[in-house]
């Protein structure tokens, strides 16, 4: 097995490290179970097998729906291995949108986590004549179903060791005639603006993916990493699949979503990738855990972080840092942000990455403060990743410097356009959008951006996203929303004033925080609706917007606000999977208020 492909890639690292290295780790009944490359190997080849026994032929598309596991990546490489095509389901989804996908490739299987996940599937399968089964990693919950339709993951593994027994070599023959050009993986997009896209991977596109970040920041065998966002997200496979196949370092699965901050301090992985909302669930933890420490441990951490700051700010002018100044952070990180950084699990982390949306610099400062350089990514899921922070170069407020072997325009507009090795085949029975996003070979990617002077891409965000006001003047939303979620107060703000004289805003308050404050102050309330409508709440909310006035330009602060009755929801088509507000869909749900925010919405 010699061709360049992610499968034969994927079989060189289980006969190199065989029992040697560890290549996964999941939490089974409260201990960390490991498993070697060599079962690695030997479970995505007998599902392999087992796939081709039921019927699985070269090209055809498989969906994977639930959280991030090993059967998941299992089944992701050995349908690849198969021949076949991978197509990731979000596990948020909900019926109508997995059909949606399951009917648009033409799915022939589906893997499904579990009943929760089954169930879904079984609304509709009745109208997907093309899907023959229903594969099922736990079926807890399903042994009494009798349907044919229905089989269990590790039945299949049993038919893979059959097949292999009849005939030994059939599994390097079946691999054989796989091409490095051949489609392996589809992602769909998160469909913010519209249907989801199913966008083509090949072999060769997924070894260029990795490239160049890889350049940029080194990744080596020794490192962890935990595997927590949606496996089916272009960033999270690459850094959770691609990277560590790959390098051959070890993933480590997070139990479930409600754990994550558990699991980072469990595993203190090395290199670590989440969505801006994580660590803003981060950064407001410490400040809750400040209110409730000791008096001591609130003193070093009021006396530390204005050292940290500073050092932030020598850094960011490109000043050296004098000596006082770093023996005073010597001693602020002996007294305070060792113990911080240990307490999320970040001591031994050396490479920290944001990506899905931009993040605050507010919050970038913060986390630099104590220690920690949160790198930003910026890219897409048609080309991967195209910036992030390279080496020691750092400059907040930024997505980084453009990585090896990508070429790229900035346009007359601003849109930010490229060219890379690791751009998409093409959307999925969608040769007209393909066609649109990059018929003349340059990806267009609908980012409105602008590029310093020292290499650094400073994005202004969607050309959909940005609108007018009534002085003709250009606003970028993103900036000013991501100000105000730095706040613990503020969950989510979604930035309005489109044809307006000034800026208004419908904030979602952060619940669990908000909650706190208020039984701290006896305010009694007895849920999310009754506390937004709380006008000692209003007050404290109009304070936190008041101090990120102080820090926009006149004609980018927030006037007027009202608060959210309700959390955004997935469930209810206003937020996408990755937690990225859709924007449409939020403003037609909120016409009404964004209509009258600026007559009756309450003052800042």
């Amino acid at each position: 097995m010699t061709k360049d492909t992610f499968p034969h890639k994927f079989f060189e690292q289980v006969e190199k490290y065989g029992d040697r290295r560890v290549a996964l780790r999941e939490k089974e009944f409260g201990i960390w179970q490991e498993i070697t490359w060599k079962e690695y190997g030997e479970h995505v080849r007998n599902f392999a097998l087992g796939l081709i026994a039921l019927g699985l032929e070269k090209g055809d598309n498989v969906c994977v729906i639930g959280e991030n596991c090993k059967e998941w990546v299992y089944a992701d490489i050995a349908i690849q291995a198969a021949g076949g095509v991978t197509v990731g389901i979000y596990s948020v989804d909900y019926a109508e949108g997995v059909r949606y996908i399951v009917d648009n490739c033409q799915a022939k299987f589906i893997v499904a986590e579990d009943q929760e996940q089954a169930d879904k599937v079984l609304e509709f399968r009745d109208r997907q004549p093309h899907l023959l089964k229903c594969i099922v990693m736990d079926m807890k919950g399903l042994r009494n179903y009798n349907d044919p339709f229905i089989i269990d993951f590790y039945d299949v593994l049993e038919m893979g060791k059959e097949l292999d027994r009849k005939d030994p070599s059939f599994f390097d023959k079946r691999m054989d005639e796989i091409d490095p050009d051949d489609v392996n993986m589809m992602l769909y997009t998160s469909g913010t603006t519209g249907k989801p896209k199913g966008v083509m991977y090949t072999h060769s596109t997924i070894k260029h993916l990795l490239s160049g970040l890889t350049q940029a920041n080194p990744v080596y065998e020794s490192d962890t990493v935990l595997s927590f966002l949606p496996l089916n997200h272009a960033i999270e496979r690459l850094m959770s699949v691609i990277i560590p196949v790959h390098i051959g370092c070890t993933v480590n699965f997070a139990e479930d979503t409600s754990t994550v901050e558990q699991n980072i301090r469990e595993i203190s992985p090395t290199f670590f990738l989440a969505v801006p909302r994580i660590y803003e669930r981060l950064s407001s933890a410490i400040q809750i855990k400040m209110q409730d420490a000791t008096w001591l441990k609130r003193l070093c951490y009021k006396i530390a972080m204005p050292i940290g700051y500073r050092i932030c700010a020598f850094d960011q002018k490109g000043e050296k840092i004098p000596f006082y100044w770093r023996v005073l952070n010597f001693l602020a990180y002996l007294l305070c942000f060792r113990a911080l950084q240990d307490h999320m699990g970040f001591l031994r982390t050396r490479l920290m990455y944001t990506g899905g949306a931009a993040v605050a610099p507010e919050m970038n400062r913060f986390f630099y403060a104590i220690g920690i350089k949160l790198r930003e990514l910026y890219g897409m899921t048609e080309i991967g990743i195209a910036t992030t922070h390279q080496g020691r170069g750092f400059k907040i407020g930024t997505a980084g410097k453009v990585l090896p072997g990508i070429e790229y325009k900035i346009t007359e507009e601003g849109e930010f356009i490229c060219k890379t090795p690791a751009m998409f085949k093409g959307y999925y029975k969608n040769p007209k959008a393909t066609e649109e996003t990059k018929g003349d070979g340059w990806m267009r990617t609908n980012d409105l951006v602008y590029m310093d002077d020292e290499g650094y891409l400073h994005v202004l965000g969607r050309r959909q996203d940005i609108f007018i006001s009534s002085d003709g003047k250009m606003i970028a939303p993103d900036e000013i929303e991501n100000k105000l979620k730095f706040s613990p107060l503020i969950m989510e703000a979604i930035v309005v004033g489109e044809g307006k004289e000034y800026l208004a805003a419908l904030v979602q308050i952060d619940y669990p925080y908000v909650g706190k404050w208020a039984m701290n102050q006896k305010i009694p309330y007895t849920t999310f609706k009754n506390l937004s409508t709380r006008p000692e709440v209003y007050e404290l909310i109009a304070e936190e917007i008041r101090k990120v006035n102080k820090t926009l330009a006149h004609d980018r602060q927030i006037k007027k606000f009202t608060l959210l009755s309700k959390e955004l929801d997935h469930d209810e088509d206003e937020m996408t999977a990755t937690q990225k507000v859709r924007r449409a869909a939020v403003r037609e749900m909120y016409r009404d208020i964004i209509e009258n925010i600026h007559e009756a919405g309450h003052d800042v």
